[in-house]
């Protein structure tokens, strides 16, 4: 099954791996090559750094994507991916490890990794990985439309103000607007009838 790779949104996305063995991480580079508008720009071995020094490592590239490996000490590598997250709330943190049990998928995804990869990793599931992120980025950025909410109220019974609120409704909807018409009348709702 191979993954169509769209061309690049213009803006090349940033990945950084931390603690990834060296066959792991030439698979990810290569793979990560051959995608346009994402880059490996960073390989960090920091197991022995101190906690802060890597998140403040983290903060300084500023990626859009940490890439955390789970088989060399597993509490280490989830107290990292929570402390990145926290510092950096947009990244996006996907663990890679050589194992698929389910606890341990679990345990990576409690500490903020919205991917958990296997290792060798396999072009498909990375390149679908990286597209989920790149498009959530893009939804999260996109300018939020907000609706209009229009009020019809009559004064008394029998003016004519459901036939005229149901007809507005239904031509908002011809002309491709999304629309909900509710009828707030305690007592008889007649939206349902016309």
């Amino acid at each position: 099954m191979s993954t169509t790779v769209p061309k690049s949104s213009g803006r090349t996305l940033s990945i950084v791996t931390v603690s990834v063995d060296k066959r792991a991480a030439a698979a990810l580079r290569e793979i990560v090559d051959s995608l346009p508008g994402f880059e490996i720009t960073s390989e960090l071995y920091q197991w022995d750094t101190s906690d802060s020094a890597l998140v403040q490592d983290i903060l300084q590239r500023n990626p859009d994507v940490c890439v955390i490996d789970f088989d060399n000490d597993r509490s280490v590598a989830a107290s990292r991916a929570e402390q990145i997250k926290t510092a950096v709330p947009n990244i996006a943190v996907f663990a890679l490890a050589s194992e698929s049990n389910p606890e341990r998928i679990i345990d990576a995804m409690r500490s903020g990794c919205s991917e958990y990869l296997l290792k060798p990793p396999v072009r498909e599931r990375v390149v679908d990985s990286l597209l989920k992120y790149e498009q959530k980025k893009k939804e999260r950025t996109a300018p939020v439309k907000r609706g209009k909410v229009y009020s019809f109220v009559g004064v008394k019974g029998g003016t004519g103000v459901t036939t005229l609120a149901t007809n507005i409704a239904a031509m908002a909807a011809q002309i491709g607007m999304k629309t909900l018409l509710i009828d707030m009348h305690p007592d008889l709702g007649d939206v349902s009838v016309i």
